[in-house]
């Protein structure tokens, strides 16, 4: 699933169906999906019919994902725990790089800890 986002990254566009199909094959051999795995594959997919120089529905399709992702813990958590899908989204929600989220995501940790424990 990382490497569909990757893909999307470097703008291998005509790639992705392609790893799509692999995917679902893949899935199919095993035993059960998980619910992240199924809406980053649906995500994917409705990602694919938004023209890239439509920038306004991207977005909106980026902060409707985001809320849903939000709304759901085992979504979140099972996102996170291979690629942190979340700030990956707001990072294109609010055009902003990655790694500035990553840092400021660790920076609020950090703070939570040393006051929560």
């Amino acid at each position: 699933l990382i490497r569909l986002i990757f893909l999307y990254e470097t703008e291998n566009y005509d790639l992705i169906p392609y790893q799509l199909v692999a995917i679902y094959r893949a899935i199919r051999k095993k035993a059960s999906i998980f619910e992240y795995e199924k809406f980053m594959l649906k995500f994917v997919r409705n990602l694919m019919k938004i023209p890239v120089s439509d920038e306004i529905t991207l977005r909106k399709y980026f902060k409707e994902s985001y809320d849903i992702i939000i709304s759901s813990e085992s979504l979140k958590q099972g996102l996170i725990e291979d690629f942190d899908f979340v700030s990956w989204l707001r990072s294109k929600i609010e055009d902003r790089d990655l790694l500035e989220i990553h840092r400021e995501t660790a920076t609020k940790k950090e703070i939570e800890e040393l006051i929560f424990g």
